[in-house]
């Protein structure tokens, strides 16, 4: 399975291998990318950055640091998307973040979470690395 038809699964809301080594290796790419973005100051650069970890983004996307994804290739920004400080977007399923007006701005320290875990006991969870991706 590729990973395009492994995250289009996840979306569809059933139960997934969190651990996967596809999702591992999507993962440690997202961080590696997010450190590079976090890093940059030069705003043509960031954008650059950021038009490369996300799915798609509109007319001039922004971040402040520390920003953190869990995939990056779920994230869909429209216009003047502003990511405040400390945005953390856990996209195991897709997100799509469109303002009807002028901007749309994340404050500080805000976090979206876009997969649940399956109710099967703790233990159980932190062994099987089962997910759900919440659409």
């Amino acid at each position: 399975m590729t990973l395009k038809e492994k995250f289009a699964y996840m979306a569809t809301g059933k139960p997934y291998n969190d651990l996967d080594p596809l999702l591992i290796e999507a993962r440690n790419k997202a961080t590696e990318d997010t450190n590079k973005l976090n890093a940059e100051n030069d705003p043509a650069k960031k954008e650059e950055l950021i038009r490369k970890l996300f799915g798609s983004a509109g007319k001039t996307p922004f971040v402040n640091p520390n920003f953190r994804c869990e995939f990056g290739q779920n994230i869909h920004v429209g216009d003047n998307f502003y990511a405040n400080y400390d945005c953390v977007i856990l996209d195991g399923a897709p997100v799509t973040m469109f303002c009807l007006h002028q901007k749309l701005v994340c404050t500080l320290a805000i976090t979206f979470l876009m997969l649940r875990r399956e109710s099967l006991g703790d233990a159980l969870l932190s062994r099987s690395g089962l997910v759900i991706a919440a659409g």
